[in-house]
């Protein structure tokens, strides 16, 4: 890992955070994309008190401007992307059927047009590195029945481990891994 730069989507707390730190830990330099500004700023200060290298931006994972933002921030701050994790996730709201359109869609956008709008600014600049590894963060929601899981938050999630089985036969021919961890229920803050 030392030497490679990684963004972890989600990477102020939980999970994220979890993988921020391992990275890290391990050499690579790391952006930390969340759209709690404070707690990503809070998180690179501790990475940084451990002698690594990290930078927080905000980041609202569904807008593709901010999307955008992230790579680019990215490759100007660490001269390149090697690693990206699509961590940023989660369930809102009432669940289905109560959920409101709204409330679904938002389900969505954060959990699987994230997945898609992060990779697919990533994919370039993995390729002007001569390649790179995806991990998409999904969910065993999404690959069988988790129970309690919002239907719309298993939707999502089943879409993710199937955006990366599709996408991983086609992006490992440019030297780019794209993987899916499905975990189960995890206690966060």
């Amino acid at each position: 890992m030392r030497g490679k730069v990684a963004i972890v989507t989600g990477g102020a707390d939980g999970i994220g955070l979890a993988v921020a730190t391992r990275l890290a830990q391990e050499g690579a330099r790391v952006v930390i994309a969340d759209i709690d500004e404070e707690a990503g700023e809070e998180a690179v200060g501790d990475l940084r008190q451990g002698g690594s290298q990290a930078e927080a931006i905000r980041v609202a994972v569904a807008k593709e401007a901010d999307a955008e933002k992230m790579v680019a921030f990215t490759e100007r701050r660490f001269g390149g992307l090697d690693i990206l994790v699509n961590n940023a996730g989660g369930m809102w709201g009432p669940s289905f059927p109560e959920c409101t359109p709204k409330g679904w869609g938002r389900v969505l956008d954060v959990n699987l047009r994230g997945v898609m709008l992060a990779t697919q600014l990533a994919l370039p600049a993995m390729r002007r590195r001569g390649g790179g590894a995806i991990v998409n963060m999904a969910s065993m929601a999404g690959v069988g029945t988790l129970p309690h899981a919002d239907p719309e938050y298993a939707a999502a999630k089943a879409g993710v481990v199937r955006f990366t089985t599709t996408l991983a036969p086609l992006s490992v021919r440019e030297g780019i891994r794209v993987n899916a961890i499905c975990p189960g229920w995890v206690e966060g803050p």
